[in-house]
């Protein structure tokens, strides 16, 4: 077993604290051999899509209050919505 190996194996113990994000930053954080694998397991598991959207450039997205509103996410909604509508076949 490889240094990534078990440093993957003693992170994912940490992943399943309700702290995990925490954790995981500072793991991150803490040392340039614990960022991979501690970002990794940060990005593998997202409460929501606006960490994704926050990626965008600037131009693409903004914060109105406390709510994320993005172009590019209502197209795709959009754009969902109407090809499940297009794909559904009824019983």
């Amino acid at each position: 077993m490889g240094i990534l190996e078990l440093q993957l194996n003693i992170f994912e113990l940490v992943n399943i604290d309700p702290a995990r994000k925490k954790i995981l930053l500072a793991l991150a954080l803490t040392c340039t051999s614990f960022t991979g694998v501690a970002l990794d397991l940060l990005w593998r598991h997202l409460d929501n899509v606006t960490p994704l959207i926050r990626c965008l450039p600037p131009s693409l997205w903004e914060i109105h209050g406390q709510e994320l509103v993005s172009e590019v996410l209502v197209c795709a909604v959009e754009s969902c919505q109407s090809s499940s509508h297009r794909n559904f076949k009824g019983p």
